[in-house]
């Protein structure tokens, strides 16, 4: 029987290394083909598709940003703008 050894770790990170630099060339391909052929207002609402889950990590598990910042809310219940 034929047996096979584990990855190393080296192995295991050049792997995990060029996942993200393709899914990144991906992301960034979607990006121009919308900004070429769509509208601005399509680029944006990519943009907010794209970082929309790392804000909400941050506010959901962070009550301080990186940069020592507070996170604050703002609304407009009194509809003044």
């Amino acid at each position: 029987m034929h047996t096979t050894q584990p990855l190393t770790l080296r192995r295991n990170f050049s792997w995990t290394l060029l996942g993200n630099v393709v899914y990144a060339g991906c992301q960034w391909a979607m990006l121009v083909v919308l900004a070429k052929l769509g509208t601005p207002e399509m680029v944006g609402q990519f943009a907010l598709v794209v970082t929309a889950p790392i804000v909400l990590y941050h506010d959901r598990y962070r009550t301080r940003s990186s940069l020592g910042i507070n996170s604050s809310y703002i609304d407009n219940n009194k509809k003044l703008y």
